[in-house]
């Protein structure tokens, strides 16, 4: 197909990614998803084996945060080696951060960043568009 018409229409695309995208420690983590929404990227990391102990570990403060998701503007990251694996990003200010007990509540809270973020590329388009919610 020569045209996208989602793409003219001003709709993101969505990448996923094979490297994780914050944490320095993210090589030790077992659970790692990294996803690039138009100009957003959202890191997923979980289940921390330390390298001290050889047991899991909490990624956040809480006692039960065994699992992080993260969202940050995109920036130049999106336009680096067409894939933006292994590339810095700047943790140090997210957009959200969530963190969770388990690997479902992770991937389920990854799936809902994603969802937030496509919702706010249609309410912009609609806007833009003349559409309302009414």
């Amino acid at each position: 197909m020569d045209h996208d018409p989602f793409m003219s229409a001003g709709f993101p695309t969505i990448k996923e990614l094979g490297c994780p995208g914050h944490f320095i420690g993210a090589d030790r983590c077992l659970w790692r998803r990294h996803t690039l929404v138009g100009d957003h990227i959202i890191s997923s990391i979980g289940n921390y084996m330390s390298p001290t102990s050889n047991k899991f570990q909490t990624v956040g403060g809480g006692v039960n945060d065994f699992f992080e998701t993260m969202v940050f503007p995109a920036g130049d990251f999106r336009d680096s080696n067409g894939c933006g694996c292994r590339e810095p990003v700047d943790v140090g200010n997210p957009l959200k951060v969530r963190r969770y007990k388990t690997e479902g509540e992770a991937q389920r809270g990854h799936e809902q960043c994603i969802e937030e973020i496509m919702e706010a590329y249609f309410r912009k388009l609609g806007g833009e568009m003349g559409f309302s919610d009414s």
